[in-house]
């Protein structure tokens, strides 16, 4: 795999490893943890009100949309 030279003109990691976890490792733990907290604030959080529910399908889904959104 390869890895960029430098990041923010480092010539190296800033941390090379994090408790023996390699730099590209601590990305998928942080992914799981962002799933993990996510998860548990929807559930500890009452559902938004109707009227933020239609606006966010409006905007998944604009009107005029037709056949595109039929898929």
């Amino acid at each position: 795999m390869m890895r960029a030279p430098q990041i923010f003109g480092a010539p190296a990691p800033v941390i090379p490893n994090l408790f023996g976890i390699s730099a590209e490792g601590v990305g998928v733990i942080g992914m799981l943890l962002n799933f993990l907290v996510a998860y548990l604030v929807s559930r500890a959080t009452p559902p938004p009100p109707e009227h933020i529910q239609h606006l966010v399908e409006d905007i998944r889904i604009p009107k005029g949309a037709g056949r595109a959104a039929e898929h």
